[in-house]
């Protein structure tokens, strides 16, 4: 009998369960101090834009013109967990349109990442 080699029939299920608890050990919720010091931008999309001058603002100073419909980020960014609030600071004219915004205010979450 063969006490140094485990028979083939087990290779694969070993192998497997070795693999699955890189996988696993890969994933996880535990604190990542460099993905708490990240910075990120904040994006908003605009849609329904007819007009222009349209001028966007967060936190009060960082301001951004909006040319069409699309995505905009802002300048600044943000690290992990800092509050963001966009406002409209000038509305658009020619033609003249109301903008509005729909969750314009929060706090800046860690981007997802593929894979």
């Amino acid at each position: 009998m063969n006490t140094r080699n485990p028979p083939m029939g087990r290779w694969p299920g070993g192998i497997a369960a070795a693999a699955l608890g890189l996988l696993l050990g890969g994933c996880g919720g535990g604190d990542d101090p460099q993905a708490a010091s990240a910075s990120y931008s904040v994006n908003v999309t605009v849609g329904g834009l007819a007009g222009s001058g349209l001028v966007l603002q967060d936190n009060g100073g960082d301001d951004r013109t909006v040319a069409g419909n699309g995505s905009v980020s802002f300048a600044t960014a943000l690290k992990t967990g800092t509050a963001y609030s966009v406002s409209v600071k000038t509305q658009p004219s020619g033609p003249s349109q109301t903008c509005s915004l729909a969750g314009a205010s929060g706090h800046r979450r860690r981007q997802r990442r593929a894979g």
